[in-house]
């Protein structure tokens, strides 16, 4: 899958902000595809010719890759929102019957924190389904299809302990 139909899955999937375009978010997803890895034990890169990560990524790496922008993204809307709150000192104005509001930088940076929190307990809930269900074990020690012995009295006699 290419870096660019992600990022422009993702713009739709926030519902194409007009502050943000597609290379943009292809750019961030190019720059910090570590975190995927570090979250999911992987070792998947991006190939700088055809830009196509490498291995494939399968549906729940791909939704936890997204996840993971999500929260970017709303981090991102927090720190803009914050920066704002100080050029705006100024909430209402009423002047001869009529009122101009304006926005309460405040409370929607609360809404922002709100749902970055929200996107990261649904991430952190991704990444425990994911190792849980589509990792196998990197390594089987033993061999529990051979009978193996232990001694059990005083005249060393092995007796068998495995599938009896």
């Amino acid at each position: 899958m290419k870096i660019v139909d992600m990022a422009q899955e993702l713009h739709f999937e926030l519902g194409q902000p007009t502050d943000l375009s597609v290379p943009a978010i292809s750019y961030w997803l190019r720059n910090n595809i570590g975190i995927l890895n570090n979250r999911l034990n992987k070792d998947i890169i991006v190939d700088d010719n055809t830009l196509e990560l490498y291995p494939n990524l399968g549906e729940a790496e791909k939704s936890i890759y997204k996840k993971i922008y999500e929260c970017y993204f709303y981090d991102l809307k927090i720190k803009q929102t914050l920066n704002s709150i100080n050029n705006d000192s100024l909430l209402e104005v009423t002047d001869g019957g009529g009122t101009v509001r304006r926005i309460n930088r405040n409370e929607t940076s609360k809404v922002y924190l709100e749902a970055k929190k929200q996107s990261f307990s649904e991430l952190d809930m991704m990444i425990h389904d994911y190792n849980i269900n589509d990792v196998g074990p990197l390594q089987v020690a033993g061999d529990d299809t051979v009978v193996g012995s232990f001694i059990t009295d005083k005249y060393f006699t092995p007796r068998p302990f495995n599938r009896v």
